[in-house]
């Protein structure tokens, strides 16, 4: 599992410029793992496809190989990249 927790105040801290070290600019994952995201903060979140509402936690299965782009609002790049691959055999 490929967990993340955004915490309180985060998104006013990273308006602000701030690295919080919460999200990787680029993330690398296989078809099959889990993602989840817990949003701390009082203001909603988008990572990627993804809208974490304030104090709630999205849950995603990845089951297809490819890649993601999108704006993310944790992170002070304000953009992320999910890298999807088949696992190993």
């Amino acid at each position: 599992m490929h967990e993340y927790t955004i915490p309180a105040g985060a998104y006013a801290r990273t308006e602000a410029g701030e690295d919080l070290g919460i999200i990787p600019a680029e993330i690398e994952v296989h078809v099959g793992d889990r993602m989840r995201i817990v949003n701390e903060d009082e203001t909603g979140q988008t990572i990627g496809p993804y809208y974490v509402g304030p104090r709630s936690t999205v849950e995603h299965v990845f089951r297809e190989a490819g890649v993601i782009e999108g704006l993310c609002t944790a992170h002070p790049e304000r953009s992320i990249r999910i890298v999807v691959s088949e696992r190993p055999t």
